[in-house]
């Protein structure tokens, strides 16, 4: 079968980190322009509504929720380094490459569950 756009990203996030393991560092610079966007949406709004109007409910309103974004990426990205050493030793690397290559599978389970 052929791969999906979210199967195909997953297999390059495996094998992206295959030669040396995941870090917050490179997790963040994975992820930077989804976080640049976050700031713009929830941070800058929040600086001007401070600054304009002094209303520091509203402010800290859009500051907790994105901060609240970022911190549940950060919490996502430790457990993806914490137990990267287990998933690391049990992915069979040859068939990765080959289904990145080939484009496609062999399905073993039913495409629809």
């Amino acid at each position: 079968m052929r791969l999906t756009s979210l199967q195909r990203r997953t297999l390059e996030f495996y094998r992206e980190f295959h030669a040396s393991p995941p870090t917050l560092g490179r997790l963040f610079a994975r992820s930077f322009v989804r976080h640049f966007i976050i700031m713009l949406l929830f941070f800058v709004p929040a600086a001007l509504n401070y600054f304009m109007t002094k209303d520091l409910l509203l402010a800290g309103l859009a500051l907790g929720m994105g901060l609240g974004v970022i911190l549940r990426d950060v919490s996502h990205f430790r457990i993806t380094i914490q137990v990267w050493p287990a998933v690391s030793q049990v992915v069979d690397w040859k068939k990765i490459d080959e289904c990145l290559e080939l484009d496609a599978y062999t399905a073993e389970y039913p495409e629809e569950l």
